[in-house]
């Protein structure tokens, strides 16, 4: 980490697999990241710790590296914190865009199912959105959505009375981000309820996708 700080809101950690695909037999050569400036309006980058540059990558193999990257500040709304960095080898480059979804920056939390159900119960209007699903099997979906989205279980990560919740911080001002998801004879709702209206919308896009995974 070099400094950086791994529990900083502000910090994310990318792993990046670089494969060899070329259809002749060419290595790829001097293979590494180089920072670009970050899209208009976008959070700064303060700070970044760049791996080191792979000599060659042969045909059919692959390399992992993990860059970290410490933003000037945290945000909640989705795309703020965005890293742009050119992918470079001997005989060219592209660039990439690495832009993790606020649900993947989510901060852990913990809460008490009681404590769970009577917060969810206060939130209303702005603070609350739902929307409907069905799906004929629905094992797959705890694990489906901590694969989307860094949220902490509340209780085991197990569907109990057929409602699942999870719970989260935002990244600035850890304000929390609560998640229930109830099933019953094939149709389910999906409800997220927060303080911030923008963040609201976004974390239930990411459930939504992660439920909608087929």
């Amino acid at each position: 980490m070099k400094g950086l700080d791994p529990k900083s809101s502000c910090v994310v950690c990318v792993e990046v697999q670089f494969a060899n695909k070329k259809m002749d037999h060419g290595s790829l050569r001097r293979v590494r990241l180089l920072q670009r400036a970050g899209p208009s309006g976008a959070v700064a980058v303060k700070r970044a710790v760049w791996p080191p540059e792979i000599p060659e990558i042969k045909k059919g193999q692959v390399s992992n590296t993990i860059f970290c990257v410490e933003f000037a500040s945290a945000s909640n709304r989705e795309g703020d914190m965005t890293a742009r960095v050119d992918v470079k080898t001997s005989t060219g480059g592209i660039p990439v865009e690495f832009k993790p979804s606020l649900g993947e920056l989510l901060q852990p939390a913990q809460l008490m199912p009681a404590e769970f159900d009577s917060t969810m119960a206060r939130m209303q209007g702005f603070q609350r959105v739902s929307s409907k699903f069905k799906a004929a099997d629905i094992g797959p979906i705890p694990k489906a959505v901590l694969k989307h989205a860094a949220f902490t279980p509340v209780g085991k990560l197990a569907w109990k009375e057929g409602k699942l919740r999870l719970v989260g911080g935002l990244p600035a001002g850890n304000d929390l981000v609560l998640v229930l998801i109830e099933y019953t004879d094939g149709s389910g709702s999906i409800t997220v309820c927060c303080d911030h209206a923008v963040a609201v919308n976004s974390v239930l896009n990411v459930v939504q996708r992660a439920v909608y995974r087929d």
